[in-house]
C-alpha cells in the first residue's frame, strides 16, 4: 500500500473518532416550553431562528433584546411590561428570569398569538377572546430560561359595526291650503240726496201716515159725504150702499196695513 493511501485512511479514522466523541459530549439540545402563563395558556415551542409565519394576521414586534420595564405598541393599543419572575428558590430555572405581561386597551385590535423569542427558538401562545395575560417566557434550554430576544404580536383589526341609520319618518302629505276667500266689502250705497225744494218727511210722520189705525167711524167722519149726493140704485136704499162702502174701505185699510208690515 502506498504511503499516501495509508495517510488518508488515518485522517478519516481520526476524524470519525473526534466526531463521535463530540456527539457524545454535546448531545442533542432539547427545548422545553415550560410552565403555562398566568392565564393558563400552555405555550408551544417553535424551533427556528425566524418568527413563525401565520397567514391572515397583522404583526407588530417589540425588542431586539428588550430591557426590563414597560412598553407600548400601536400608539398604546397594546401595552405591557417585561419583569422578573422573582422566585424564592434560587435553584428554580425561572428565578429572577424575564417574564412578559401584555394587555389590549383598544377593542379594535384582537390579539390571537404572542410569540416570545429566546435563543434560536421561542414559545408561541395562542389566545381567543382574552384581552391580556402575564407570565409569558421563552422556552427552557437545559433547564435554564434564557433572556427574551423579542416579542411578536399577531393580531386582527375588527372595525366596529356602524349603527344603522334610523328610518326617517314618512312626511305627511301637505294639505293644500284653502284659497283665501276674498272678503267682499259691502259697498256703501250712498243715500240719494233729497230733491231740492222738497222737505224730508219726519220718521214719525211717515209712520203715522202709513199706519192704518183709523177706525171705520173715523173714516166716515173724515169722509163727510152728504147722503143727498149718493147715487140712486134700483130698489136698494142709499143707506145700505153707504154702509157697504164704508165696510169695503175699512177692509182695504186693513189689507194695506198688513202688506206694509
Amino acid at each position: 500500500m502506498k504511503k499516501s493511501t495509508k495517510f488518508r485512511l488515518a485522517v478519516l479514522l481520526a476524524s470519525a473518532m473526534v466526531l463521535g466523541v463530540c456527539s457524545g459530549v454535546l448531545g442533542e439540545v432539547v427545548y422545553d416550553p415550560g410552565l403555562p402563563s398566568d392565564g393558563e395558556i400552555g405555550p408551544v415551542v417553535y424551533e427556528d431562528s425566524h418568527d413563525p409565519s401565520m397567514g391572515g394576521y397583522e404583526t407588530v414586534a417589540y425588542g431586539r433584546s428588550p430591557k426590563y420595564g414597560e412598553y407600548e405598541l400601536l400608539g398604546g393599543a397594546i401595552r405591557g411590561e417585561i419583569y422578573h419572575f422573582y422566585r424564592e428558590d434560587t435553584g428554580d430555572p425561572y428565578s429572577d428570569r424575564m417574564a412578559v405581561k401584555w394587555s389590549v386597551t383598544d377593542a379594535v385590535y384582537r390579539v390571537v398569538y404572542v410569540y416570545v423569542d429566546g435563543s434560536n427558538c421561542g414559545n408561541l401562545y395562542e389566545y381567543g377572546d382574552m384581552l391580556g395575560d402575564s407570565g409569558l417566557h421563552a422556552p427552557l434550554k437545559k433547564d435554564n430560561v434564557p433572556d427574551i430576544h423579542h416579542i411578536t404580536f399577531y393580531f386582527t383589526i375588527e372595525e366596529p359595526e356602524e349603527p344603522g341609520k334610523p328610518e326617517e319618518p314618512e312626511q305627511p302629505e301637505e294639505s293644500e291650503e284653502p284659497e283665501e276667500l276674498e272678503e267682499i266689502e259691502e259697498e256703501e250705497v250712498p243715500l240719494s240726496p233729497p230733491i231740492s225744494g222738497e222737505a224730508i218727511p219726519d220718521e214719525k210722520a211717515i209712520t203715522e201716515e202709513d199706519s192704518p189705525t183709523d177706525t171705520a167711524d173715523e173714516l166716515i167722519a173724515e169722509a163727510e159725504i152728504p147722503l143727498t149726493i149718493l147715487p140712486t140704485t134700483g130698489g136698494v136704499s142709499a143707506e145700505i150702499l153707504y154702509g157697504l162702502g164704508i165696510l169695503v174701505s175699512g177692509i182695504g185699510a186693513v189689507i194695506r196695513k198688513h202688506s206694509k208690515e
